[in-house]
């Protein structure tokens, strides 16, 4: 049987015919007795009825959800970021940009993490030739015994809280190719929400690390 069709969407402009074979078994549709044909998205993904023009198969509610869907998805595998993480990142910021404005920039900050806390980015510290290292704990005596001994770097150490988390405490060193130094930093949370440095001590024995 032969259907004939003004505009194929083959891209066929003039009066062209296409062969399909249907057995026997199948049934005519019944929109060829009008002289209105029909062909079905079995291939080009739309569809056309007569001389109408083509349509999307896909509506676009259905792109919609299928995006929702995606992103909901990717939301249940990578889970909400503990609050405990955007805290630490908080105050690491608050201690970063205290000791750039008391003592200056360093060649490398180095941050102790754990490896499911997201990174940040410390404005200007990548400039100029700067680095910030995300050092595990396990990995600090590796990384200390084999980075360029002659480049100064801030080393922000593990963080602890107040139980009602108004209050850190964090351990902070510097150092070069002559030494080091370290300073305990207190940081409080005021009202606004920001994080401050107010307080800078020696630090004791114990809670060297």
């Amino acid at each position: 049987m032969i259907f004939k069709t003004g505009n194929y969407p083959g891209g066929l402009e003039d009066r062209q015919t296409q062969r399909i074979q249907f057995s026997r078994s199948e049934a005519r549709p019944r929109a060829e007795r009008g002289r209105t044909w029909a062909c079905w998205p079995l291939k080009f993904g739309y569809t056309e009825t007569g001389l109408s023009s083509f349509q999307p198969s896909n509506p676009p509610a259905f792109q919609v959800v299928f995006v929702l869907t995606i992103l909901f998805l990717s939301f249940i595998a990578c889970g909400p970021v503990n609050p405990q993480f955007l805290r630490n990142n908080e105050v690491r910021r608050a201690v970063y940009a205290y000791e750039q404005a008391k003592r200056g920039p360093v060649k490398d900050l180095v941050i102790h993490f754990r490896r499911d806390e997201p990174r940040i980015r410390f404005d200007g510290q990548n400039q100029n030739g700067g680095h910030t290292v995300w050092l595990y704990p396990a990995g600090g005596q590796e990384y200390f015994a084999t980075r360029p001994q002659t480049a100064s770097y801030l080393y922000i150490q593990e963080i602890e809280f107040s139980e009602d988390q108004k209050i850190a405490t964090v351990n902070v060193y510097r150092g070069d190719g002559s030494g080091y130094r370290g300073w305990q930093l207190t940081v409080i949370r005021g009202d606004n929400g920001q994080w401050t440095v107010t307080d800078e001590v020696e630090p004791t024995e114990e809670s060297v690390q």
